[in-house]
């Protein structure tokens, strides 16, 4: 996180417009956020529920149950990875945006000195490669939410 707002306050001090525009790409992902999360919890508790029905399925029920069971494992799956990789999509769409906006404004403005492009160069592959590292990181910490909750609920159910 130290490194997307360094890197967007950098390029604000360096290339004002796209500062501003890197800062407006970070408040629109922090508006998804909330949304991407909660979807991202309804799918892990429904995988993580059925993974803990693993051995009871296997012990107790018929190969037609098992094929549904693991149907619906692969599948829970497959939109999670889904939602991940839409999430790499959006922030690749906003990287070329900026990356674009960016050098196009340098073109209709000058460059000023190498220098002056290497640094905003670096800042702006530094705020693409930090933010970049986000849907990962949100797909863990939803998973790693739900896996402490259950952790949570078993512990009371003992104390109890």
């Amino acid at each position: 996180m130290v490194s997307v707002f360094g890197a967007s306050l950098m390029l604000l001090v360096l290339a004002f417009w796209s500062g501003v525009l890197s800062v407006v790409i970070l408040l629109v992902f922090a508006l998804l956020l909330p949304r991407f999360s909660r979807i991202g919890e309804t799918l892990y508790r429904r995988l993580n529920n059925r993974l803990e029905r693993d051995v009871d399925m296997i012990r107790h029920a018929g190969e037609p149950l098992l094929h549904k069971h693991y149907g619906l494992i692969a599948r829970l799956r497959i939109l999670i990875s889904n939602r991940e990789a839409a999430g790499y999509l959006a922030v690749g769409t906003a990287m070329a945006v900026l990356f674009g906006f960016t050098l196009a404004w340098l073109t209709l403005n000058g460059y000023g000195s190498a220098g002056h492009v290497y640094s905003l160069t670096t800042y702006l592959w530094m705020f693409a490669m930090s933010l970049d590292d986000v849907p990962r990181l949100v797909e863990s910490y939803t998973n790693l939410k739900d896996i402490a909750q259950r952790i949570d609920c078993r512990s009371e159910e003992q104390d109890a």
